[in-house]
């Protein structure tokens, strides 16, 4: 079959036990603070529930490393006066319960401080922090902030920098030159500018994480294996479906498609049209193939061509818009050639003016509902 997976996996369990080596912080070495009163410092201060705090501070207690430190009150003082909201400090404690151990003045001082000299301030500080919170672990000076300045010096635009940050957690664990480097040297060498690449580093941060030769190897198969050239506009696409699909995954989606007669030659046109077609869950692609070859009668390669159409919804596109169509059709208001290709992929008001408005005095309830289902509105 087709043989186009990376150890995006292997990577992933890497980090984590990379993040758990790491993971240690400055902290005082008096006595330890009882779990039941962070718990319950958790719930009071923090607004978790129970059930919650017990379960992120399993996370501390567990670690027999760590000791107590300053009243965590310093810990979420501090973070009020960087501006995190309440909400923004849960989730960062949810994600980094061990915060509340650290010493404010030897851990997050500094860190802060660094952040601030780079440029990340006021509400941005509280939302990268808060989103990211792999940003403040351990290897803080050695390897987080090396970086983030260079995310800072490649990117450019500060908005586009800010929301680097937010989607870099796997990047954190990277090594600049072994690694980054080299996946944006490969990107250049298959002629992507320096523009598509950061756009790309922004939405795929994830992507310039895996080992060198391996994204090699995962870009000449969609070059060479699925044909897609490089300057296609679905080639980083097909890139970024192969690395976050272990080869397991992908023989099992690529089955279900088999089982619905399509062959492997079909299955390489759909990745070329629409590599997100392999995103969905395998309950979501049964749903989709059994619309449109079952239901519809399409054959196998009618639909891979335009494998596009079934990357929309089905509950809030295909099926309303079909629904319309059919209702149309049935009452003979409708007498033309469209069909479901051209229904489903027709832009919104493009819709509306063929298939809804010049029949809302003919059919006043099917069309209101579905105007008001465009607009997120109620028909009682």
């Amino acid at each position: 079959m087709l043989k186009l997976c990376s150890n995006g996996v292997q990577f992933r369990t890497h980090f984590t036990l990379h993040l758990k080596r790491v993971f240690l912080y400055s902290t005082s070495s008096q006595t330890d603070i009882s779990s039941s009163s962070m718990v319950d410092f958790m719930v009071k201060s923090l607004g978790f529930s129970r059930a919650e705090a017990i379960t992120s501070w399993k996370k501390v207690s567990n670690s027999n490393h760590i000791k107590s430190s300053e009243n965590p009150n310093l810990v979420v003082d501090f973070l009020k006066q960087k501006g995190f909201s309440n909400t923004q400090m849960k989730k960062l404690i949810s994600s980094l319960p061990i915060l509340l151990k650290c010493r404010v003045d030897r851990t997050l001082i500094p860190k802060f401080n660094a952040l601030e000299k780079l440029g990340v301030s006021g509400s941005d500080l509280a939302d990268v922090v808060a989103t990211n919170s792999s940003i403040l672990r351990r290897d803080f000076t050695n390897r987080i902030l090396p970086m983030i300045s260079y995310m800072k010096s490649i990117v450019g635009s500060n908005k586009k920098f800010l929301n680097l940050l937010k989607r870099s957690y796997w990047l954190m664990s990277v090594d600049i030159a072994a690694g980054l480097q080299p996946n944006i040297e490969l990107f250049r060498k298959y002629g992507f500018s320096d523009e598509n690449i950061m756009d790309l580093l922004v939405i795929h941060a994830e992507l310039f994480g895996h080992d060198p030769k391996r994204l090699e190897e995962i870009f000449k198969k969609v070059d060479e294996e699925l044909g897609i050239p490089p300057e296609a506009s679905t080639f980083a696409s097909a890139v970024v479906l192969l690395a976050s699909l272990s080869e397991k995954t992908l023989e099992t989606k690529c089955e279900i498609f088999k089982s619905f007669g399509w062959t492997d030659c079909d299955i390489k046109t759909m990745i070329r049209k629409a590599p997100r077609c392999l995103n969905f869950s395998e309950t979501t692609i049964r749903e989709r193939l059994n619309f449109f070859m079952n239901e519809l009668g399409c054959q196998p390669g009618y639909v891979a061509d335009r494998s596009y159409v079934m990357t929309y919804s089905m509950k809030d596109r295909v099926l309303p818009r079909y629904t319309i169509l059919q209702v149309l059709k049935e009452r003979k208001l409708y007498t033309g050639k469209a069909g479901i290709v051209t229904v489903v992929c027709s832009c919104e008001s493009l819709f509306l003016k063929r298939f809804v408005l010049p029949y809302e005095d003919k059919l006043p309830e099917l069309c209101t509902a579905y105007i008001c289902r465009v607009k997120g509105t109620s028909t009682s």
